[in-house]
C-alpha cells in the first residue's frame, strides 16, 4: 500500500486498523508492505499494532521523525510526538521481534544548534532504527526561513557525517 499519507487512511468509516483486517483475511500466499505516513496517525489507531503483527503484512514501517529536537520540529511544522512514540516503537518491537524500521532526519535548519543536532542523535540512538535516510535542509521559497542565512557547509557535512556514522555502528551492532 503507498500514498503520501497511507498511515492516516480513513475511508467510509474504516481507518487503516480496519483496511489491514479486511486485506489479512485475503487468502493466498502474499505480504503487503506499508509505505509512508505520519507517525502521528499510527498512535491514534487503536490496536493497529495487533493487527499489523498478522503474517500478510510485511513488518516493516517508515517512522519520519525529522528531529529530536522540539524547536526544530515547530520551525518545520510537524507535530512533536516524541514520547508518545518512544514508547510506540517499544510495543511495536516487543509485539514484532522481526520489525524493521526506517526514519528520515533533516540536518541543518539555519536555526540549529548543537543541542538541536545533540537531541536528534539522543532519539536515534533510542529508537534504534534499521535505515536512517539523511536530508539537508532545504528552505522553501517565500517561506519565513527562507530568508534566514544557511547554517556554513561545514557544519552541516559534519552533523551529516555523525549521523550517518552513528547509523552504520547501529547496523553494526544489529546485524
Amino acid at each position: 500500500l503507498t500514498g503520501l499519507e497511507v498511515y492516516g487512511y480513513n475511508s467510509e468509516n474504516q481507518d487503516l486498523r480496519g483496511l489491514l483486517q479486511e486485506l489479512a483475511t485475503i487468502p493466498g500466499d502474499f505480504q503487503l508492505k506499508l509505505e509512508s505516513g505520519k507517525a502521528e496517525h499510527l498512535l491514534r489507531s487503536k490496536d493497529f499494532i495487533k493487527v499489523f503483527a498478522h503474517p500478510k503484512f510485511f513488518h516493516w514501517l517508515h517512522l519520519s521523525l525529522f528531529s529530536g529536537s522540539e524547536k526544530i520540529l515547530t520551525k518545520l511544522d510537524c507535530p512533536n510526538h516524541k514520547n508518545a512514540l518512544l514508547d510506540f516503537i517499544q510495543e511495536l518491537r516487543t509485539a514484532i521481534p522481526d520489525l524493521t524500521i526506517s526514519t528520515d532526519i533533516v540536518v541543518g535548519h539555519p536555526e540549529e544548534i548543537d543541542e538541536d543536532h545533540w537531541e536528534s542523535l539522543q532519539l536515534l540512538k533510542r529508537i534504534n532504527p534499521d535505515t536512517i535516510t539523511l536530508y539537508q535542509f532545504a528552505a522553501f521559497p517565500n517561506t519565513p526561513v527562507a530568508h534566514l542565512p544557511p547554517l556554513p557547509e561545514e557544519i552541516i557535512n559534519q552533523r551529516l557525517k555523525t549521523i550517518y556514522d552513528l547509523s552504520q555502528n547501529m547496523a553494526k551492532i544489529q546485524n
